[in-house]
């Protein structure tokens, strides 16, 4: 007899919860770092962060989901493919802290061809190995290929950081294997650049990536940023035990050496 009463009350909870986190306010526990929404959460406010660039934003998931945490800072969204663009405008064009972007983004200005997915989560500017077609049948099936501008994150950086004295920057990269190319288009910045958010691949999906996990991994720290935590993305369909991706969490000690010195 009490299931009704306790469902009501968390109900009730979570529409609270929801409002005050739009007004910039959060109410719990303090975040625990083992789901990555608390992690990030969790590290966003250790560092400040004041600026989040979102490469990769599809249709705003990730500008929600921050939103929905309380986050009210900057946010700035790219992404290249005008269907998805166009979604993304359409949810989020209102929020005067957003800006975005129809672009793609790399390690150098110019033009780019897209590969163009059946599933739009999957497109890339890499194509799908093998691996890839085969267990994800379908959903990689190549539809079409777009050129589209590619800019590099230095060449956009001031205007995307503008009115904000001193950036304290969360890059978010999901770009279907190809993040840190895009990362090599923001050397002149990446002081900057205190956290990091990326896709890394345990099972590659596409030919040529530049996120495979252990390389990954090694060369983030000879950048600078030090693992903060890996949560697993996404499975093989066939066994459904074997991560095929997991999203790392990575962060910057600026007033200390990566070893802690």
């Amino acid at each position: 007899m009490m299931r009704p009463i306790y469902d009501a009350k968390r109900r009730l909870k979570g529409v609270t919860k929801r409002t005050l986190a739009r007004m910039g306010f959060f109410v719990g526990r303090y975040p625990q770092t083992y789901t990555l929404d608390a992690h990030l959460l969790q590290l966003s406010t250790r560092l400040a962060i004041n600026c989040v660039l979102d490469v990769g934003a599809h249709h705003g998931e990730f500008v929600e989901k921050l939103r929905d945490a309380g986050y009210r800072g900057r946010i700035v969204s790219f992404e290249p493919v005008h269907e998805s663009f166009a979604v993304l405008e359409r949810e989020h064009g209102r929020d005067p802290n957003w800006a975005g972007y129809e672009m793609a983004l790399g390690d150098h200005d110019g033009e780019a061809t897209l590969n163009i997915l059946k599933e739009s989560v999957f497109n890339s500017l890499l194509s799908p190995n093998p691996y890839g077609v085969d267990r994800f049948a379908t959903k990689m099936r190549l539809e079409n290929r777009r050129s589209v501008p590619m800019r590099t994150l230095d060449s956009i950086w001031a205007e995307s950081v503008r009115g904000i004295d001193e950036p304290r920057v969360l890059l978010k990269l999901d770009t279907q294997g190809y993040d840190l190319v895009v990362l090599q288009g923001a050397m002149a910045h990446l002081g900057q650049i205190d956290a990091l958010q990326l896709e890394l691949a345990v099972q590659p999906i596409y030919n040529g990536i530049s996120n495979e996990l252990s390389a990954a991994i090694i060369a983030l720290r000879d950048l600078g940023f030090l693992l903060a935590g890996l949560y697993p993305v996404s499975w093989d369909p066939k066994d459904e035990l074997t991560a095929v991706e997991v999203d790392g969490l990575f962060w910057r000690n600026r007033g200390q050496s990566q070893l802690g010195d």
